[in-house]
């Protein structure tokens, strides 16, 4: 592998949950070392070590770039942090039985929150008519479901509740949605989003700039014992309920906010914007900023949060975040966004229907 362009040979350690660096290989890729006061317990529990600062450094292996990454300095070890940017990790033995694959989405480390606290008061079961599906929506199903079981996101369920689910497809994409049943009977979480003009603008005020898509966002977060009941929904011939917090209920976005907001609070992190399943960590300059991103990479360990890596971006000048572009203290509507507005239909009729649109969603 390398390291900021040198050649280094390294131990890949699926027990550890961080990623270490000797001091020798820090003096050997000249890299900058941030003070921090911190110890590290080995796999015994009986010993530990205290860590001499961490480096941010840009990771090469079979060239693929991780930037950003955030090494503790310690003899190399890529640890769990390391490893969960990749969407599978193969290592060959020469054992009998099948392979073994383990869930790569990690339960976050945080009390379950409440999803169903505000129910009306005439809140009873429903059981959903069953419906059948296509030869190949059925095979779809039953792949998704055995995925969701694998990692651990749903289980059997004897609940009284039963959604449908309805197979969604997009061009040659499918996805599975949840209709969800309880929904009916679910009053709001007021719990309010940040206001995308005031937080983009707040953002703009930096210089450099790292974004973190949160993977499968809401299946991150486990749900309390009593609310599974309420999500329960049948597919491929069984009912089945989730054990983390499915898409489409009423107040799932209400509950993700305010988790993420309150990590953010709880652990100081600086200069850092959740919005939903984006974060963007800022800093005035690239020393700034790195020491930003390093102290959210550190919590985002600590809380077992799983991002997209394809999906994130380190360390640029540029950044395009909901619907803006912001670069040097100017922020700018993104073209690519606003390029459908710039190429409104001639033809009157069609004019009209878009127009017609554009009112009622402007009421």
């Amino acid at each position: 592998m390398k390291i900021d362009g040198h050649e280094i040979s390294c131990l890949l350690d699926s027990g550890s949950t961080e990623s270490f660096i000797h001091p020798d290989t820090v003096r050997r890729c000249s890299l900058a070392v941030h003070p921090a006061n911190q110890r590290i317990s080995l796999a015994s529990g009986s010993h530990s070590v205290a860590i001499r600062g961490y480096c941010i450094a840009t990771l090469t292996i079979q060239g693929v770039e991780f930037t950003g990454f955030c090494l503790y300095v310690l003899p190399l070890l890529l640890g769990l942090d390391f490893q969960c940017n990749l969407q599978s990790l193969t290592l060959k033995f020469s054992g009998p039985l099948p392979p073994l694959t383990v869930c790569s989405l990690a339960t976050l480390k945080v009390d379950p929150p409440s999803l169903f606290a505000n129910l009306t008061p005439d809140c009873t079961p429903v059981t959903t008519r069953s419906r059948r599906s296509g030869a190949q929506d059925r095979i779809f199903i039953r792949s998704k479901v055995q995925r969701l079981l694998r990692e651990g996101i749903i289980e059997a369920s004897n609940s009284p509740w039963r959604a449908q689910v309805v197979v969604v497809k997009t061009g040659e994409k499918h996805r599975m949605r949840n209709s969800q049943t309880i929904n009916r009977y679910t009053q709001l979480d007021a719990y309010p989003l940040p206001r995308i003009s005031d937080m983009v603008n707040q953002i703009v005020q930096y210089r450099v700039f790292s974004t973190v898509d949160l993977k499968s966002a809401y299946h991150q977060f486990p749900i309390r014992k009593a609310d599974r009941p309420y999500t329960a929904f049948e597919a491929d011939g069984r009912l089945y309920h989730f054990l983390r917090v499915p898409f489409g209920v009423t107040n799932g976005i209400s509950v993700f906010q305010r988790e993420m907001d309150r990590m953010v609070d709880q652990y100081g992190l600086l200069a850092t914007f959740p919005y939903l399943d984006n974060v963007t960590i800022s800093g005035h300059d690239q020393q700034n900023h790195d020491a930003n991103l390093a102290k959210f990479l550190r919590t985002a360990t600590l809380f077992n949060l799983t991002y997209n890596k394809e999906k994130c971006v380190f360390s640029t000048n540029r950044l395009a975040i909901l619907s803006y572009v912001g670069q040097n203290g100017v922020l700018r509507p993104d073209a690519d966004r606003m390029r459908p507005l710039m190429e409104l239909p001639h033809c009157p009729k069609a004019l009209k229907r878009c127009l017609g649109f554009f009112s009622y969603y402007a009421q």
